[in-house]
């Protein structure tokens, strides 16, 4: 089932499968096969090589001919926009070569694409974890049928494999920042930056793709060290759309800057909990940033669990966090 926002037909119904391969050898193969278990192919299948191994050597024989390989570096979202200006295509989907797609994909985007043209297209899918077991509806789009879109893209966002982006809200939007511009968070900037145009778009509420949650991702680590450094630019990409973000919004933002001012002061990261509380006076005035910065001062001098606590208190008392 599909449920519309206003209906754009927006001319052109071709649609490509931008993949960007970096080292994963063998799950391209995976990822291909996948795709061509579908009744009809996509326009377009072009693969962006960054790595030191060929991916030609992963493609199966009855694709070679029909897909295009660039090659390049500079990172995921550099690789990104040199597919899509590669690519002719009207929509397109951007796709890691470790993921993979059920057999109904192309043609469940193609009606929709064919019926009402929306700039957009969400889709459900599955995480496929390291021990076999399966998370059924990743993308938690079932809270998208009540909720604003720019509210779900700063709570939750979107993710490269359950969408499709139609070429003009692709340009409109300036593409990915590159890696030296937006370590770790260029799809968080440019999903929230399409969805703070008012894009027309339409919602699969059934799995289409599958994500191979690999341990060694460049964004997962034991120490969650990586993880506490996206949340950061997570939240660099947010403010960096400030003046775009409506003030209804703010209150989730201090909120959303507090727990992470938090947790870095909790590890001993005050200068960069500082830096986050610099950002936030565009999200709530000099008083939430002054206070929070007061509060961060004396993390700094007394770290500890008791401390860590009443900082944690302090906040929810004057800010609701």
């Amino acid at each position: 089932m599909a449920i519309f926002s206003e209906n754009h037909n927006t001319a052109g119904t071709s649609l490509a499968v931008l993949i960007t391969y970096l080292d994963e050898g063998p799950l391209l193969k995976h990822c291909l096969e996948s795709l061509i278990t579908n009744t009809e192919l996509p326009d377009e299948i072009l693969i962006h090589e960054d790595g030191s191994d060929s991916c030609r050597t992963h493609i199966p024989e009855n694709l070679k001919n029909k897909i295009r390989i660039l090659k390049g570096s500079g990172g995921q979202g550099a690789a990104r926009n040199a597919l899509a200006s590669e690519s002719k295509s009207q929509y397109i989907h951007f796709h890691d070569a470790d993921d993979l797609f059920t057999n109904h994909w192309v043609a469940s985007h193609k009606k929709i694409i064919r019926d009402t043209g929306p700039q957009m297209i969400f889709s459900e899918f599955e995480r496929l974890l390291p021990d076999g077991s399966v998370i059924h509806n990743a993308a938690k789009l079932s809270k998208l049928t009540n909720m604003d879109l720019v509210d779900f893209a700063l709570e939750i966002n979107f993710v490269p494999l359950g969408t499709v982006v139609h070429r003009d809200l692709f340009n409109l939007s300036g593409g990915f920042k590159t890696r030296e511009q937006m370590p770790f968070s260029e799809d968080d900037e440019f999903f929230l930056h399409c969805c703070l145009t008012s894009p027309s778009y339409a919602i699969i509420e059934k799995s289409l793709t599958q994500q191979n949650w690999r341990p060694s991702s460049q964004c997962r680590d034991d120490a969650n060290k990586v993880r506490i450094e996206c949340r950061i630019y997570n939240f660099k990409a947010i403010a960096g759309l400030d003046k775009k973000i409506s003030a209804k919004h703010h209150p989730f933002l201090r909120r959303k800057a507090a727990a992470l001012i938090y947790d870095l002061c909790s590890l001993g990261k005050i200068e960069e909990a500082n830096e986050i509380r610099n950002l936030t006076s565009a999200f709530g005035g000099s008083d939430f940033s002054n206070s929070v910065g007061k509060m961060t001062d004396l993390l700094s001098i007394f770290l500890g669990d008791i401390h860590a606590c009443r900082f944690r208190l302090m906040l929810k008392k004057k800010f609701g966090c």
